[in-house]
């Protein structure tokens, strides 16, 4: 996928389990948004996992923070879905903040690095 087609994707979260792409697709049409592609990911054993990804078609006359503001808590299958813009994938193939914007991670220590006083009995 080029930098151009994900700049033009959006994230729905709190997507109902039992959503198909029609009621995706059905619900941006009734808002008048045009959309080439609808993807629910699910897991290994073929769950939905309550979100999905949403192309905007390159048509589309609204910018992306229009349609984002627009969609935002729209319902689908009586439950208000959360729409955000979509972050770009990691080299790690995961999307969201890269850790450059956070900072880099603490180094985890040991648990177990407080010396015990030793017991008066040794």
């Amino acid at each position: 996928m080029s930098k151009q087609d994900e700049s033009r994707q959006i994230f729905i979260g709190n997507l109902h389990f039992e959503a198909e792409v029609e009621d995706v697709r059905s619900a941006f049409n009734d808002l008048g948004v045009l959309i080439d592609d609808v993807r629910i990911p699910e897991d290994s054993e073929g769950h939905r996992k309550g979100f999905a990804f949403v192309d905007i078609s390159s048509n589309e006359p609204l910018s992306l923070v229009e349609i984002v503001s627009i969609a935002d808590g729209m319902v689908i299958l009586r439950r208000e879905c959360r729409v955000r813009r979509a972050s770009p994938r990691r080299e790690d193939g995961r999307r969201g903040r890269s850790e450059d914007r956070r900072g880099p991670r603490r180094e985890t220590t040991d648990r177990g690095s407080r010396r015990r006083r030793s017991s008066v009995w040794e």
